[in-house]
C-alpha cells in the first residue's frame, strides 16, 4: 500500500508539480512505514507495547524536527519552474505567489512574458480553492514584493531572521542588475505609499490606479521612471510632483485636479499624456 501510494503521488507530482500537501502525503508515508518497522521489531524481539508507545513518538517528532530545517518554499519553486521550462508543464503561478517570501527573487526574475500571462480559469479555481483572490499574477507578485519590503523597514534585532536578510539582499541585488523594472499595485488595499519600495530605485514603470495615492513626492526615489500612471486616485492637485527627467508616459485620468498643472514642466521628455482636458502641446503655456 505504502510503494502504491507513492507511487501515484510521484505520477501526479511529475504531471502538475509539487505542493505542501503533496510532500505531506510523503511524510505520512514515511510514519506509516516507521509505525511497520517498530512494530516488526516488537514482534521479532519479544518486546512490549510500552516499546510502540516510547519509540515511536520520538521517531516522529525527528522526522517532524528534520523537516523544519529545509526550505521547502524554495525547493517548491525550483522544481515547479524547471517543470514548467525544461519539461513545458503548466506553472501554477498563483500557488506559487500564495507561497512565503522566500521565493521572491525566483519569481520576480522570471521572464516579463510568464509574468504577463494569465490564466485566469486557473486563477478563478484557486480562488475557489483557497479563497485568495488575485487580480493578475503581475498583481499578486509585486503585492508580495511591496509587503516583503514593508515587513524590512526600520527592523530591529528582536525580528532579525537570516533568510529574510538573504531574500533582501538578493531583491536589492535585482535592483542593481535592473531586474525589477516594474511594479503593479493598482487596486491593492494594503498600498499607502511608495516609501517601502524606495530602495527600489531602477524602477521604470509604476501602475498606482484605483487607490488613495496623495504623496506625489515619493515619486522623487524612482529617476529612472518612464512610464506612470495613478488613475483614479482622487488626486486634487500636482504641486508635489517631483523632476522626472526620463519620463515618457504618465497616465492621471479620472483624478479632480484643481491647481499644480504647471507641475507638467517637470516632465521634460512626456510624450504620451492622458490628462482630460489637457494636450501634451498645453504643456508649455502653463
Amino acid at each position: 500500500m505504502i510503494i502504491s501510494t507513492a507511487y501515484r503521488n510521484n505520477m501526479y507530482i511529475e504531471e502538475s508539480g509539487i505542493s505542501y500537501k503533496k510532500i505531506g502525503l510523503y511524510v505520512y508515508l514515511m510514519f506509516c512505514l516507521i509505525g511497520l518497522v517498530t512494530t516488526y521489531i516488537k514482534i521479532s524481539k519479544n518486546k512490549s507495547n510500552m516499546y510502540l508507545v516510547r519509540v515511536n513518538p520520538w521517531c516522529y517528532f525527528a522526522v517532524l524536527i528534520i523537516s523544519c530545517l529545509v526550505n521547502w518554499d524554495v525547493i517548491i519553486t525550483n522544481f515547479n519552474l524547471n517543470k514548467a521550462f525544461k519539461e513545458n508543464k503548466k506553472l501554477e503561478k498563483y500557488y506559487l505567489a500564495d507561497l512565503s517570501f522566500k521565493n521572491l527573487p525566483q519569481l520576480l526574475v522570471l521572464p516579463d512574458s510568464v509574468k504577463s500571462y494569465d490564466d485566469y480559469e486557473a486563477r478563478d479555481y484557486y480562488y475557489a480553492l483557497r479563497g485568495t483572490y488575485f487580480n493578475s499574477f503581475k498583481v499578486a507578485l509585486d503585492k508580495k514584493l511591496y509587503g516583503f519590503m514593508k515587513d524590512m523597514q526600520n527592523p530591529d534585532w528582536q525580528s532579525w531572521c537570516a533568510e529574510k536578510s538573504r531574500v533582501y539582499d538578493e531583491v536589492l541585488a535585482l535592483n542593481e542588475q535592473k531586474l525589477i523594472k516594474t511594479i503593479d499595485l493598482s487596486s491593492v488595499s494594503e498600498f499607502k505609499s511608495l516609501d517601502p519600495i524606495k530602495p527600489l530605485t531602477n524602477i521604470e514603470n509604476i501602475n498606482l490606479d484605483n487607490n488613495n495615492f496623495t504623496k506625489l513626492d515619493e515619486l522623487f526615489n524612482f529617476p529612472h521612471l518612464k512610464s506612470l500612471s495613478i488613475r483614479s486616485n482622487q488626486l486634487d492637485s500636482l504641486d508635489k510632483l517631483p523632476m522626472l527627467s526620463e519620463l515618457e508616459e504618465f497616465k492621471a485620468g479620472e483624478n479632480p485636479f484643481t491647481s499644480g498643472l504647471s507641475k507638467l514642466k517637470n516632465l521634460p521628455n512626456l510624450k504620451v499624456l492622458e490628462l482630460p482636458g489637457i494636450d501634451i502641446r498645453d504643456i508649455n503655456f502653463f
